[in-house]
């Protein structure tokens, strides 16, 4: 493989069942079912991008720019506190916005302002009812978590949604 080639690797061969791109110029955390975005993506509908990273001479990634209110589901989350905790940087390593992004999100998951797309069982056994049990809910998400520095409202608007790269850095 040559340096400079992308590999398909994104939001496409995941295995994910949400997504979560912090937007640290926002202050939100866009959150969305991963296969409604995979959905627009293969529409070919929205530009394909090339992402580069500074000194390195060509792209280290490609991507589809999409408005983030066309993503269905989705769900802003007010995460500023969380994110200036984190004192992100641009000039942050990608390693290391990552790590920041994927704090943030482990933040709000842990206080339970996650949304997490659930389907509640409504207890109509009056037994259990009266056991004090109206509502049971069981679930199991895969969070995938994407510093998308500048998306979202107050910044481009929009979230990339990569589907190839090239790491020229060997970064794990």
């Amino acid at each position: 493989m040559l340096a400079s080639e992308l590999v398909d690797y994104g939001i496409q061969t995941e295995d994910s069942d949400i997504r979560a791109h912090v937007s640290v110029v926002a202050g939100k955390v866009y959150v969305f079912p991963t296969k409604l975005a995979v959905a627009l993506v293969k529409s070919g509908k929205y530009p394909e991008r090339k992402a580069w990273q500074p000194g390195i001479p060509y792209p280290t990634a490609k991507g589809y720019i999409i408005p983030w209110r066309d993503i269905p589901n989705i769900v802003p989350v007010a995460a500023s506190k969380f994110i200036r905790e984190q004192n992100f940087g641009s000039e942050d390593s990608t390693t290391l916005k990552g790590e920041k992004a994927s704090n943030v999100v482990e933040g709000l998951v842990r206080l339970g302002w996650f949304p997490l797309a659930v389907l509640p069982i409504v207890s109509e056994d009056t037994e259990i009812q009266r056991r004090g049990i109206d509502i049971i809910v069981h679930g199991t998400w895969r969070i995938q978590v994407k510093c998308d520095f500048h998306a979202g409202e107050g910044g481009t608007g929009n979230l990339f949604l990569q589907v190839a790269e090239r790491n020229p850095f060997g970064a794990k």
